[in-house]
């Protein structure tokens, strides 16, 4: 297959994913990226000298450390137990996964004056914007929201940045630390209610970490990783021409990833791979750590699957359009 100048391509085959995404010939700072356009240069859209110092920032305050602190796991365990007594309240599981991962992020962030929900409603026109790159006057609220918002007062989250740059990140941060977990967390809990016997099955056999990581690859919360070919190449005996948007399809890609369920490491797609991998997964996976430990403890006859639609996600961020509903008498199949 020959591709034409400036086409749009999508790559569906794990081994050409994996090169395009740790090759040099594929960027992400392009002035266009739709994230760039939101938050500015940022760790996402940036590359060389100025990707490393920005990476080194990330990689400084969400390292496994920073991520077992008495501080963190006390704004994690407090957003889950707050976070599950709203969704019993509200009557829907799903509440939990919108609600914890926004209170940790605004925790960190140094706002708990802001609601939960109220951030995340704020946010949710960004995330119909990376969906449809489509701008409207509510994504340019969303982003004004977040750039004159008290988010750039957050205390010492990376300090070593200068101050324009930090605050790029620190926007970043408030929508994309909020709205990954999220899908991956609503991802977990359809697991939990679907297939019940199978969820507990797999954390029994396999412990936590290679079971989040077995389960992040089989469902990963996002759809594409978006590159630009800057120069023409070939991969996989597919040639692609400067200019090209090339998307990998990691949905796809994953399907054909080796990994074991087992394994310890990852080589699937879920979190990037090369450079560019996702620098704050690991309070991520604090999260889902926090909300698994929460649902062995919970009987899923006391809750009921509803989904309201057919089975398709959204490209991008791959909610699940579900419901998740305590039964009134506590009985329900799952």
């Amino acid at each position: 297959m020959f591709a034409t100048k400036s086409s749009t391509i999508y790559i569906n085959e794990y081994e050409a994913g994996l090169k395009i995404l740790r090759d040099s010939a594929f960027g992400v700072d392009h002035p266009f990226r739709a994230t760039r356009q939101l938050f500015g240069p940022n760790v996402l859209d940036t590359e060389g000298e100025t990707h490393v110092a920005r990476k080194k920032a990330w990689l400084a305050e969400f390292s496994g450390k920073s991520m077992s602190s008495d501080r963190v796991q006390g704004i994690v365990k407090s957003a889950t137990a707050r976070g599950f007594a709203l969704a019993k309240e509200r009557g829907d599981l799903m509440v939990a996964a919108v609600y914890i991962p926004n209170r940790v992020v605004l925790d960190l962030l140094g706002c708990p004056q802001i609601d939960a929900f109220d951030h995340h409603d704020r946010m949710r026109p960004i995330t119909d914007y990376l969906e449809t790159n489509v701008k409207t006057p509510e994504v340019m609220a969303a982003k004004t929201y977040l750039r004159d918002g008290p988010f750039g007062a957050a205390p010492d989250l990376f300090a070593p940045l200068a101050q324009e740059d930090r605050e790029r990140e620190l926007m970043l941060l408030a929508y994309a630390a909020a709205e990954t977990t999220m899908v991956a967390l609503k991802c977990t809990l359809l697991f939990w209610v679907s297939r019940n016997q199978q969820f507990h099955d797999a954390l029994a056999a396999n412990g936590m970490d290679s079971f989040i990581l077995s389960h992040l690859k089989n469902d990963p919360p996002l759809g594409l990783a978006t590159r630009y070919c800057k120069r023409d190449v070939t991969v996989e005996e597919q040639r692609f021409a400067k200019g090209d948007i090339v998307h990998v399809n990691i949905v796809a890609g994953n399907a054909d990833c080796p990994m074991s369920a087992s394994a310890r490491r990852t080589v699937d797609l879920t979190f990037g791979t090369g450079k560019h991998s996702c620098p704050g997964h690991l309070l991520a996976k604090a999260e889902m750590e926090a909300v698994i430990e929460r649902l062995v403890t919970m009987n899923s006859c006391e809750l009921e699957f509803v989904q309201p639609s057919a089975d398709e996600r959204p490209v991008n961020f791959r909610h699940p359009d579900v419901q998740i509903l305590y039964t009134a008498k506590g009985t329900a199949s799952a």
